[in-house]
């Protein structure tokens, strides 16, 4: 019996703990452009990662969009990598608490994005997009992708 309680609430525990995106870069899951996802922070620490494949010369912004009103706190953070998983930007709080990054593309490939909580123990939902810039009609810059979805 005892030990039967001790096992449901492990489970339990882990069942709030449970990861919807992969926490490391070589297993990053893929998200195409022009595509928005929704995600969630959990468990202090979490980390999503995600692999895009890129072409070189066009301008991409990728937006995280922080969607949790019940926790009007949370801080989102992006952090984006070239395919030698080197790090080539991050962006904190360039629309209030949410991430936007703009990059014009070196080398056609598969680059990385890394979304969390700024500070390593904020969980909340939030939608990422990476939109591919000649898809505006006209300019446009990266505040117009963000609160797209």
């Amino acid at each position: 019996m005892f030990f039967s309680l001790i096992l449901f609430l492990l489970l339990f525990i882990s069942s709030l703990c449970s990861d919807d995106y992969p926490d490391s870069i070589g297993s990053a899951a893929l998200i195409p452009v022009n595509t928005a996802i929704q995600g969630t922070i959990t468990c202090g620490g979490d980390y999503d990662f995600f692999r895009v494949n890129l072409v070189a010369g066009r301008t991409y912004v990728i937006t995280m969009e922080a969607l949790n009103p019940a926790s009007p706190s949370f801080d989102d953070y992006l952090k984006f990598y070239d395919s030698s998983q080197s790090e080539i930007d991050h962006d904190d709080d360039s629309s209030g608490k949410n991430a936007i990054i703009s990059q014009t593309i070196s080398s056609t490939g598969v680059y990385y994005i890394r979304a969390s909580g700024y500070d390593g123990g904020e969980c909340g939902t939030y939608v990422l997009a990476v939109m591919d810039t000649s898809s505006c009609s006209g300019s446009c810059t990266s505040m117009d992708f963000l609160f797209m979805y």
